[in-house]
């Protein structure tokens, strides 16, 4: 519009100049009226000219003030709509974090009762520390009937195995261990007092007593090569349990025999069974044989040597000429030997003060009845032994042949583990602080 406006102008200077030009080139001839009349035209032309330029972009003016008044208008509305939905969505947000929060705080005191009931579940059966409970009273909840459909203790010892990744031997040491009940009624109880007659004198130091009655457990203990240590056990019925419930009777070497098939390790793995003098068994010999483990047990003394005829020597017969047998000194160190990695020590036996166990042993490799080819290690800790017992020294059988005589004895004194294990059990873990007549309810 600026544009065509200075072009106006400049067409009303070129009238002018043009005027001016005409009255001189004249010489006065024109009249001054004439003169006049053609600026005025010239003005009024360019006035006209002006009003038509004015006039045409005024009407574009207005033409696009109408188009931006339009676009104002839709973008009014437009804005109008835009603030009604941000308003639409600033209520959804504060609708959606009101939501939320009350959601969160729901959630967040569902959380709250879920870890109380937990917690408090927990700190029942003593899991979680908290008031203190007698350990009787933790024993009476896991002997009810729901803890005995199913069988926890087999999933928590194939999570424990699935954890081994050191390559090694595993160690299976068995024992039996009693628990001392004083009820009258209590089912499947034995006693191990011996029977006297009875003293007809009278007075309280002659009074009858109640004797103690026990129950026996056939228990195991699975030591991994990183360590790791897994129990076993199984109930032992008595005879007179088994006649009235209708159970099959079995030894303590029997059940040890049963956990020794059913031992879950891998079918790689190589296993030594321990033990002592009580499963020195058939079933026991037979069961490590099918499985291809070894074993190591203190022999019989009643066992005899495998001989072609005649009198058959018993093993025991070697300790006669004792003091003619070529003894070997064996000196080991409970945190030192190859098999250290497997005992558990306390602080104060680990070190160079620790005490050194000396051992005088004997080995041969025979062919023994029953049982066939093992190595028999006869030792002792008494220097200056002239005439040998049984009493004083272990006989102790093995069908790993390979094995030399320190690994023999280092390895049958990690028999001792398995008593630590049950005194554990026992002091710490409360195994004994039962009392309960139905012995379904131990198996519990």
């Amino acid at each position: 519009m600026r544009g065509r406006i200075q072009n106006c102008s400049q067409r009303l200077e070129n009238v002018a100049l043009a005027g001016r030009k005409t009255e001189r080139c004249v010489g006065g001839d024109v009249d001054h009226k004439e003169i006049v009349a053609v600026v005025s035209t010239g003005r009024i032309s360019a006035d006209r000219a002006a009003g038509e330029v004015f006039q045409g972009e005024a009407g574009e003016a207005i033409e696009v003030g109408n188009d931006i008044l339009d676009v104002a208008t839709v973008s009014s509305i437009e804005k109008h709509t835009v603030l009604r939905r941000s308003a639409d969505v600033e209520v959804t947000k504060r609708k959606a974090s009101y939501a939320v929060a009350e959601y969160a705080v729901v959630a967040t005191d569902d959380i709250q009762a879920g870890k109380s009931r937990v917690v408090g579940n927990l700190e029942y059966i003593g899991i979680v520390g908290s008031d203190t409970v007698h350990r009787g009273q933790v024993t009476r909840f896991i002997a009810r009937p729901r803890w005995q459909s199913k069988d926890f203790n087999e999933t928590l010892r194939n999570a424990l195995l699935q954890m081994e990744t050191v390559k090694g031997k595993f160690l299976f040491i068995v024992d039996a261990t009693l628990t001392t009940q004083t009820g009258v009624k209590t089912q499947n109880t034995y006693t191990t007092a011996r029977r006297r007659n009875k003293s007809k004198k009278k007075g309280r130091h002659y009074r009858q007593r109640t004797r103690r009655r026990c129950h026996i457990f056939t228990g195991g203990l699975l030591i991994t090569p990183s360590r790791i240590r897994i129990p076993f056990q199984i109930p032992h019925y008595t005879k007179e349990h088994c006649k009235q419930n209708e159970i099959e009777y079995r030894t303590t070497a029997e059940s040890a025999a049963n956990m020794i098939r059913s031992l879950p390790v891998p079918d790689d793995a190589e296993v030594i069974v321990l033990g002592d003098t009580a499963y020195d068994a058939q079933v026991v010999c037979d069961a490590c044989k099918d499985q291809g483990y070894s074993r190591v047990f203190p022999a019989n003394p009643e066992r005899v040597y495998e001989v072609p005829k005649g009198d058959r020597p018993q093993v025991r017969s070697r300790l006669k000429d004792w003091t003619s047998l070529s003894l070997k000194t064996i000196r080991l160190r409970a945190s030192t030997g190859k098999y250290s990695n497997y005992r558990r020590l306390s602080s104060w036996r680990i070190g160079p003060k620790q005490k050194t166990r000396v051992y005088y042993a004997h080995q041969e490799k025979c062919e023994v009845r029953n049982v066939g080819f093992v190595q028999l290690i006869f030792s002792t800790m008494k220097p200056e032994l002239k005439k040998a017992t049984t009493d004083e020294l272990k006989i102790l059988m093995t069908n790993a042949t390979d094995l030399s005589v320190s690994e023999v004895i280092e390895l049958y004194s990690l028999r001792w583990q398995i008593e630590l294990f049950f005194k554990e059990l026992k002091l710490t873990l409360g195994f004994s602080q039962y009392s309960f007549e139905k012995f379904q309810a131990v198996e519990g």
